[in-house]
């Protein structure tokens, strides 16, 4: 009997400290990029682009300034060369160059806060953000598609209808310019510069508008180019998000199966060393024969 009792007792042990070793082994495991010193310059480097979308927005350009500028600075940094792509890197410093001619030189707010939504849907495309704009911009795409789409099969005089498509192109090449960087970022170069390539093939279509009167084989040819295009950013994004660079890194109890499953065995080991423990106390010698 005490040899069944002192079993149950080290497998009760046993058990929590293997639980305990678990959830911190787990905590360890989860925040092992944020104490690493890179992925803290990471960290800063997509603050300080947060901060320079808000000043955009404000029109604040001497705040604008003082951050882009230090931004630069960061982007100088060999350590962030590990995430990413350098032709994504390449391209962030293009922007920022961009944003800090258009403040020095005084143009319109629209032109130099163009690079700085560049930017930001970089840096989130690369920290992979719960809710960020990037893992919703697939969608984004895939709608500004549909309106061109239905666009197309308006019954309206073809110039009108040339007019309505033109339009919603143009806000898709919008934002097919802006995600440039944050595809290469995360995705494959190859298939984002396909998706550029059937996008200019698509505005081909309408570079003569006078040329476009909807002729059954001009409406299957651009219907063709609609469905590449639509092809392409499925590939596109399905390829991102296998090739996501940096984990999601959020606050973890510690808290996994395994840890569950110890204290659960710890939890019935402990109950019942205490049943046999009284057990024994109340009976020592065991139940005697009379």
């Amino acid at each position: 009997m005490k040899f069944k009792i002192v079993l149950l007792a080290l497998f009760c042990i046993i058990c929590l400290l293997s639980s305990g070793a678990s959830v911190l082994g787990y905590s360890d495991n989860r925040t092992s990029d944020v104490d690493d010193p890179s992925y803290a310059r990471l960290l800063k480097l997509d603050r300080s682009i947060s901060e320079l979308y808000a000043e955009g927005n404000e029109s604040h350009k001497q705040a604008a300034y003082k951050t882009v500028k230090n931004i630069k600075n960061q982007l100088n940094q060999p350590q962030l060369l590990r995430y990413g792509t350098a032709t994504a890197w390449k391209q962030m410093k293009q922007d920022v160059l961009a944003i800090e001619e258009g403040i020095v030189n005084n143009k319109p707010n629209v032109i130099w806060r163009e690079p700085i939504s560049s930017l930001l849907l970089a840096s989130d495309a690369l920290l992979q953000a719960e809710h960020g704009p990037w893992l919703q911009y697939e969608s984004v795409l895939l709608d500004d598609l549909q309106s061109i789409r239905k666009a197309t099969i308006l019954t309206v005089p073809p110039d009108d209808k040339t007019k309505y498509v033109i339009a919603h192109l143009t806000i898709f090449q919008q934002r097919v310019d802006r995600m440039q960087t944050a595809a290469y970022m995360v995705g494959d170069e190859l298939r984002m510069a396909e998706l550029l390539q059937r996008t200019l093939q698509l505005n081909g279509f309408f570079e003569e508008a006078s040329q476009v009167t909807w002729t059954p084989q001009q409406a299957k040819e651009i219907e063709t180019a609609i469905n590449n295009i639509e092809e392409t950013i499925h590939t596109l994004f399905a390829q991102a998000e296998e090739t996501i660079t940096v984990p999601i890194v959020d606050a973890s109890s510690g808290w996994n199966p395994t840890t569950l499953a110890l204290l659960i065995g710890a939890f019935i080991s402990g109950l019942l060393t205490f049943t046999a423990y009284r057990k024994y106390k109340q009976a020592p010698f065991g139940v005697k024969k009379v």
